[in-house]
């Protein structure tokens, strides 16, 4: 698999809580920290409703460009 296709695959975030919901992105707490993820980032399987706790699957490139810690 090539490096640019490996970045579009989904990761793991683990821990999350979801605080509001916007129209283009999601504002969520990873360990303590707010960020503001754009729905199109994120896996349907993800959380969706406000104040729900889990894990999120984001795209690659996007948990590496902001510091997340995920897993494969």
């Amino acid at each position: 698999m090539n490096a640019m296709r490996k970045n579009w695959d989904y990761v793991t975030v683990c821990d999350v809580t979801l605080l509001e919901q916007g129209e283009k992105a999601g504002l969520f707490l990873i360990e303590g920290e707010e960020f503001w993820i754009p729905w199109s980032q994120i896996d349907d399987s993800s959380l969706m409703e406000v104040d729900e706790e889990g894990d999120l699957y984001v795209r690659r490139w996007l948990a590496v460009e902001n510091g997340l810690p995920f897993f494969d």
